[in-house]
């Protein structure tokens, strides 16, 4: 899962259910698809937590797109950032 949202200072991802080890990574882009922030971490098998820091941001809607490697698990959600 993604949290907090909305967001002050740092957005957690979490990882879950992954069997296999594998590189995850985790882009923010705002709402002209600018990255703003990016990080990667290999995970598994089991949980992961990538952390983003996000304090520097100005306040809006961002968007968080979580990938692997192979970019067949992919997750795209709306962040707030206050």
């Amino acid at each position: 899962g993604v949290y907090p949202n909305p967001i002050a200072g740092k957005l957690r991802i979490g990882i879950t259910g992954m069997t296999l080890r594998e590189n995850y990574h985790a882009v923010l882009m705002d709402a002209m698809g600018r990255v703003v922030l990016r990080a990667s971490t290999a995970a598994g098998p089991g949980t992961a937590v990538i952390e983003l820091d996000v304090k520097d941001l100005p306040a809006q809607t961002y968007f968080l797109k979580l990938f692997n490697d192979r970019r067949d698990k992919v997750l795209v959600q709306p962040i707030v950032k206050q």
